[in-house]
Order: structure tokens, then C-alpha cells, then sequence
């Protein structure tokens, strides 16, 4: 029986995983803080081995490239202004969700520094800072900017929680998205690749998480009672639907948990 497409890039996905876990653990030095990218790379050569990496998504080959940003297609003339409701709507629930994961997001990374950010830097300059991001990142069509936690694994791994560093390494990633090269290489990554370094990234965040509930007390009702709720909303799959208008997993979880700790008061 041959090996399915499917199967290979399953078997793709755990070499991936398991060459980014093996250099976290045996690395030393400057190795020791790059196994995402060590991780990401092995599971691209064997890829390669595998055929399954994809060329003819490069439609044309440049040295430097100006990216598609989002305020060269603004045309209000097309915009359907009937579904600005919904758009607040979606946002409005989108944002209440993000403001609970920016604060558990401070909080992981306060974990990680060993310094409590939310009152050396403050909750006001970093919801701020999101803020300020996520305009920029909304005008010219960006991912969204706001603090991912995926990126806070990244900090869990390297130790490294320096602002000088992460505000290089942002610099030098704005640059980078200019030269092609680097852009048909990230296009050409098969989908698998990401899943395996996703497997290590989502339990380090989950580890974060789990490090911040330890120091939850859990001899007051009320915290057990969220904490069980939005565990059992956010991994149930359940998700609540209006026209267009969709909240789910993560962001329902978290709008919920919000809901009921403004409703349940301390006994």
C-alpha cells in the first residue's frame, strides 16, 4: 500500500514538530532561541524529499516587491453601507474578546520576564500600543496586529523578552516584506510545515495559560465557574451566528467568560 498525499504530509507536520521540540531541548546558544525556524526548515527540506512543495504559485520573480496594501483598493462608491451595522457588530464582539486576550497575553509575558508588565509598563500604554498597531495594520491590509499569542510562544522558548530585540526584529521583518525572495519562499512552504510548528507553538501558549491559572483561587466559586465555562465554550466547537455576523471558539469563550464575571458577583 503506497503512502497517500494526505499521509505524507501528516508524517511532514510530526518531522516538523519533533525537529523544533529536539532543538529547544538540546540546543545551546543562539540555536537554542531560533527552533522555530530550525523546526521550519527541516520540515521544508523534507518536503522537498516528498515533492509535495508547490513552485507554481510564483507566478513572476522579482527582487523587491511593494506590498498589496489595502489603501490602494479603497473605493467607497462599492461599498455596501447596509452591512456597516453588522461590521460594528462583528468588530464591536471582536475587540471586547481581544481586550481579555490582550490582558492574559501581558500577564504570560509578565510570567516569562519575571516582572509584572501591567504596572511596570501599565495596561494603558499596551492596550494603546494594540491599538495604534491595529489601525496601521487595518490600512494597509495587514494581518491583524493585536498581541497574538503565537508570537508570545515564541518569547516562552527564546527567553528573549527584550523590547530593543522584538523592536529589531519588527524593523527588520517590515524590510524583509519588501524582498521577494523571502516572499516566494514563505508562498512556496507547504501548509504542513506551519501545522507542525503550530503543534509546538499552541502548547507552548496552552503552558503559558496554564502557569496563569495556577495562581488563580480557585476556593471562590465564581472562578471555577468561568474558568469551566469558557473551557467548555471555547474547545465545544459551539458558535453563534446573525446574517454575516459570526463569534466562535476563542473570541466566544472569552466574550462569555467576560459576560458572566459581570454578572456573577464575589460572595
Amino acid at each position: 500500500m503506497g503512502i497517500t498525499g494526505e499521509l505524507v504530509r501528516v508524517i511532514v507536520a510530526f518531522i516538523t514538530m519533533f525537529a523544533t521540540i529536539v532543538t529547544m531541548h538540546y540546543a545551546k546558544g543562539m540555536m537554542k532561541t531560533l527552533p522555530f525556524l530550525v523546526g521550519a526548515l527541516v520540515g521544508y527540506v523534507t518536503s522537498l524529499l516528498f515533492g509535495i512543495v508547490e513552485f507554481d504559485t510564483i507566478s513572476e520573480f522579482k527582487l523587491f516587491m511593494l506590498p498589496d496594501f489595502a489603501f490602494f483598493h479603497v473605493n467607497f462608491k462599492e461599498f455596501d453601507w447596509a452591512t456597516l451595522p453588522t461590521i460594528l457588530i462583528t468588530f464591536g464582539a471582536v475587540n471586547l474578546a481581544n481586550l481579555g486576550e490582550h490582558i492574559s497575553d501581558v500577564l504570560a509575558v509578565s510570567t516569562v520576564a519575571g516582572e509584572d508588565l501591567t504596572k511596570k509598563v501599565g495596561l494603558h500604554k499596551t492596550f494603546f500600543g494594540d491599538g495604534v498597531a491595529d489601525l496601521i495594520g487595518t490600512v494597509i491590509g495587514g494581518q491583524p496586529t493585536t498581541t497574538y499569542s503565537e508570537s508570545l510562544s515564541t518569547i516562552a522558548v527564546s527567553r528573549v523578552a527584550s523590547t530593543k530585540v522584538i523592536a529589531v526584529a519588527a524593523v527588520m521583518t517590515i524590510l524583509l516584506g519588501f524582498f521577494g525572495p523571502l516572499q516566494y519562499f514563505i508562498i512556496s512552504i507547504p501548509d504542513c510545515v506551519f501545522g507542525g510548528i503550530a503543534l509546538v507553538a499552541y502548547g507552548m501558549i496552552a503552558s503559558s495559560g496554564v502557569k496563569i491559572l495556577t495562581t488563580v483561587d480557585y476556593s471562590r466559586q465564581k472562578n471555577v465557574i468561568i474558568t469551566a465555562t469558557m473551557l467548555t465554550v471555547g474547545v465545544s466547537g459551539v458558535a453563534f451566528h446573525i446574517d454575516q455576523f459570526a463569534l466562535g471558539s476563542i473570541a466566544l469563550a472569552m466574550v462569555t467568560g467576560l459576560i458572566i464575571n459581570l454578572v456573577l458577583k464575589d460572595n
